[in-house]
């Protein structure tokens, strides 16, 4: 009996048909995941601008050269983009880099926010990542994804509760009412987070999804294309359930502002982390960025692939 073998996808599962003696036995992939080992490669659905990994490519220094970070509390100051299109994140603040946080097995970058001491020391004090407004591979106006793996936090280092008047920037504009993804802390729920996006407008407050302090997470967003200032949609996923819609409206309540967000030369770099307006508590693990809309497909493994990384 002879043995044949179709289709060679990575990852994929095998079907197998026909046996017998004098048959031959036909084996074909039923699809899955991209990469080696069965692991799926994210850059595999095409159209990665930016990837971000604590795990890989991240330096002490401004610049992808010295000692890379690779141990509890070691200060963070370049975060290599991984997607090959050369978009790399450099600390806002040398004095103040974020610190990269080791958990196990698990590696991510950890933010405080911006918090002041009681003595005005400001110690710890973790500034964000910023990458150039000129994105290399961002078409304007065009659809956009964008995937992060992270974990909440509702107090800070000394134990003191999160500022009720800040609002916890994972991914953001400079100016945090055009787009804004990360979470709110409402002091009336001491201990947990609510996932949100903002885009210069509120989805439906009774679809948002609140997680407890500490919880590993992946928050997506996916957006439309926009030909205006105030068109398009938004859609907010935590841990692959939908959280919000955005829809565009007409000035001043706008809805989807997105048309030139992350384009080229549109004057605004992209923050990790913190935009100098409100910042992140908590640690970011990994952050993917898409030139395009995912469909529920593609963003699903690229989700499925976080979840199995960091055990979310």
């Amino acid at each position: 009996m002879s043995i044949k073998i179709s289709g060679n996808t990575p990852g994929g599962k095998f079907k197998f048909s026909g046996n017998g003696a004098g048959k031959s036995m036909k084996i074909s992939t039923t699809g899955g995941g991209g990469g080696g080992g069965g692991a799926f490669d994210p850059l595999s659905i095409g159209d990665a601008i930016c990837w971000f990994k604590a795990d890989s490519g991240i330096y002490q220094s401004l610049s992808a050269t010295g000692a890379v970070a690779s141990v509890d509390g070691d200060r963070t100051g370049y975060w290599s983009d991984q997607s090959g299109q050369g978009n790399h994140a450099i600390a806002s603040a040398n004095d103040h880099r974020p610190a990269l946080k080791v958990v196990g097995s698990k590696k991510g970058v950890h933010f405080e926010a911006g918090f002041v001491g009681p003595n005005g020391g400001g110690e710890p004090y973790y500034a964000g990542f910023l990458i150039s407004n000129a994105l290399n591979g961002r078409t304007q106006g065009g659809a956009l994804t964008i995937i992060m793996a992270a974990n909440a936090q509702t107090t800070y280092w000394n134990g003191n509760a999160y500022d009720s008047s800040l609002n916890a920037s994972a991914i953001s504009y400079p100016d945090t009412s055009q787009f804004r993804m990360g979470f709110d802390y409402n002091p009336g729920n001491p201990g947990h987070a609510t996932i949100r996006l903002v885009s210069g407008g509120d989805g439906d407050p009774s679809q948002r999804r609140t997680i407890a302090s500490g919880t590993d997470y992946v928050q997506s967003v996916v957006q439309s294309a926009a030909s205006s200032y105030w068109d398009g949609t938004a859609d907010n996923f935590v841990n692959g359930v939908q959280a919000e819609h955005i829809v565009g409206s007409s000035p001043p309540n706008y809805g989807a502002r997105f048309d030139q967000f992350l384009a080229t030369g549109n004057g605004y770099p992209f923050a990790i982390g913190s935009d100098g307006n409100s910042g992140y508590l908590g640690v970011i693990y990994e952050v993917l960025v898409y030139n395009k809309a995912l469909s529920a497909g593609e963003r699903a493994s690229v989700e499925g692939y976080l979840n199995t990384k960091y055990g979310i």
